[in-house]
């Protein structure tokens, strides 16, 4: 059996990561390690790579936890949103097109991928769901896109360290109620938040052609 440290999946690790960062639609995924008020899920995901790159036979991995799991609490949001989380698992897979085949002695070989992909709530989710819209029909995103933009979102010039912070997009685009899931380098938490609030506000989700509350999972680089 093989797993998913073997050199097909080294090379394509850190675009799927960033891929899965811009492309999971519900909810946010959680990338670095560490949690405070969150709720993590997990998702064993295996599937095959046929002779043309493209993933066949997806779905949850057998030879792990057999359903979606949690690090933390809310037991009962998995009996309701298990196939969700696997039907998001098996689009953001389908939709990555940087998949390669394996190959021994330059000869295709058919073998079985894992990947585990993860789910991150705000902790906001849990005191008021009715006031939360974790699935928008258009996710919020950045106004304006300038050199700083490239540079701490993107990480256009390199960085000394990353951020993961999890936050509220308000109504009017405004960033509220950041969290820090994970952090590594040289970066503190509070500067990244500074210079995070230097972007400006973003344009709002949409759900149902309305303006909601969602939200956004990022990567900051300093």
């Amino acid at each position: 059996m093989r797993y998913n440290n073997h050199l097909e999946l080294h090379k394509t690790e850190f675009e799927f990561n960033e891929f899965i960062m811009l492309n999971l639609i519900n909810p946010e995924v959680e990338s670095l390690n560490g949690l405070n008020g969150e709720m993590l899920i997990e998702v064993d995901i295996e599937f095959e790579i046929d002779s043309n790159n493209i993933p066949q036979n997806i779905k949850k991995a057998e030879q792990f936890n057999g359903i979606p799991r949690m690090v933390s609490f809310k037991k009962e949001l998995l009996k309701i949103q298990d196939d969700l989380f696997l039907n998001e698992c098996i689009r953001v897979i389908t939709d990555f097109k940087n998949w390669k085949q394996h190959k021994k002695d330059n000869q295709y070989i058919n073998i079985k991928f894992f990947k585990t992909i993860y789910f991150a709530y705000h902790s906001e989710y849990f005191r008021n769901k009715n006031d939360f819209e974790l699935n928008p029909d258009i996710k919020p995103y950045f106004r304006i896109k300038n050199d700083k933009y490239e540079r701490i979102i993107k990480c256009k010039y390199g960085c000394d360290g990353v951020a993961n912070l999890l936050c509220i997009v308000e109504k009017n685009g405004e960033l509220s109620n950041i969290e820090l899931i994970g952090i590594s380098g040289k970066i503190s938490s509070e500067f990244a938040i500074k210079e995070l609030k230097t972007l400006g506000n973003l344009e709002p989700a949409i759900k149902d052609r309305k303006k909601v509350r969602t939200q956004i999972d990022l990567l900051i680089y300093i």
